[in-house]
């Protein structure tokens, strides 16, 4: 390699860097928990242009965490009730914010809509959430931890959970890219879904390399999966249905 080319390679990856670090990444999570519920900071209109405080009643606190508890009978029965809760919670911001309401999967096309989310500010929010929620009960099999990028220039974003759970590794390792290791990080993406849907959940180097989780078996099905621990879904909640056109990454 040239010297002239070298550093036009270290001058575009200075740059991207720079950019992807100051413009297109999660946000660090800020919270207070008191008696009275969670009040977390919310991104929204793209790349946390704004931010307003969000609260999470403590009633709403309780039932989650009480619902996730009664789930844990398992690694997976509890990663499917932490992503109810984030649905759950999601539901809740909207009823106070109906400026979300116009937040649809993907939402490239979406530019110009007042609430816009994209994979910065959805991250962002569910990384809070679950900080809140963990710090609010400890989850049994599950720890929140750091969110992930993903892309050149502009990365897609996510927030993640961790779990060393031999079950679990095992009931996906072959079917994942899991790969060797004796943990596994999964994905909570906000973005892949509209606002107040449940979130998608994959396998974090599945997830890496672009694979498409609606025309994936194993991704689809754990999505629509339902569980009978988690009882009746709140009226308001939104419907849980694949958006009719699938995202690409911004």
């Amino acid at each position: 390699m040239s010297r002239i080319t070298l550093l036009l390679a270290l001058i575009i990856f200075q740059v991207n860097s720079a950019y992807a670090g100051k413009f297109a990444r999660t946000k660090p999570e800020i919270f207070t928990l008191d008696k009275s519920g969670a009040t977390i900071d919310f991104c929204y209109n793209w790349s946390c242009t704004d931010i307003m405080d969000v609260r999470l009643e403590a009633k709403l606190l309780k039932t989650v965490t009480k619902k996730i508890n009664r789930c844990a009978t398992s690694a997976e029965q509890e990663l499917l009730a932490i992503r109810n809760a984030v649905r759950d919670m999601e539901n809740q911001i909207l009823a106070s914010h109906e400026i979300l309401t116009g937040d649809i999967a993907g939402n490239e096309y979406d530019l110009y809509q007042k609430g816009k989310l994209d994979c910065v500010d959805n991250s962002s929010n569910t990384n809070v959430m679950l900080h809140a929620l963990q710090k609010y009960k400890k989850f049994k099999y599950w720890t929140v931890d750091k969110p992930v990028g993903n892309g050149f220039f502009r990365p897609h974003w996510t927030a993640t959970l961790k779990t060393k759970d031999k079950d679990f590794l095992k009931k996906y390792r072959d079917s994942t890219s899991l790969g060797k290791k004796d943990y596994t990080i999964w994905t909570m993406d906000t973005w892949l879904t509209t606002f107040a849907y449940k979130p998608f959940m994959l396998e974090i180097n599945d997830w890496v390399d672009n694979l498409d989780p609606w025309g994936n078996k194993i991704y689809r099905e754990l999505y629509h999966e339902k569980i009978d621990c988690w009882g009746q879904v709140e009226p308001r909640s939104r419907e849980d249905i694949p958006p009719k056109k699938k995202p690409s990454r911004i």
